[in-house]
C-alpha cells in the first residue's frame, strides 16, 4: 500500500526524485510549495509541525554572461540553517517518515 502511495507521489509534477532508506523512511526532492516560499526555515518549523528535515536546498542564481545575456547557475545549500529563506523555485530535499513526506507534499 505505501509503495502505491509513493509511486502516486512520485507523479505529482511537484515531486524530482525519492529515494526509499526503508519501507518507512526516505528522501524527496521536491520544488518548494508557495506557502513555503519567503519564510526562512525557522518560521516554517517543518521538523515540528511535519516531522521532515530539510537536509538541502537547491537554488538556481541568475548571473550574466560575458556577452550580456543571463544564465543561471546551481546553487546547494547543505544542511541549511534556520535563517535560511525560501525562494520561489527552490528545490527541498527532505528526510522522514513517508507519510509525513506526503503532508509536505500535499502543501
Amino acid at each position: 500500500e505505501m509503495a502505491e502511495k509513493l509511486a502516486e507521489s512520485l507523479a505529482s509534477p511537484k515531486i524530482f526524485d525519492f529515494i526509499e532508506l526503508s519501507k518507512t523512511h526516505g528522501i524527496i526532492e521536491m520544488v518548494a510549495p508557495k506557502k513555503l516560499v519567503n519564510k526562512t526555515l525557522a518560521e516554517l518549523k517543518l521538523r515540528t509541525k511535519y516531522k521532515v528535515s530539510v537536509i538541502a536546498i537547491k537554488r538556481k542564481l541568475p548571473y550574466s554572461k560575458p556577452d550580456g545575456s543571463t544564465d543561471f547557475k546551481e546553487e546547494i545549500i547543505i544542511g541549511p540553517g534556520p535563517d535560511d529563506e525560501l525562494i520561489s523555485g527552490d528545490i527541498l530535499i527532505l528526510l522522514g517518515n513517508n507519510n509525513d513526506l506526503e503532508k509536505v507534499e500535499k502543501l
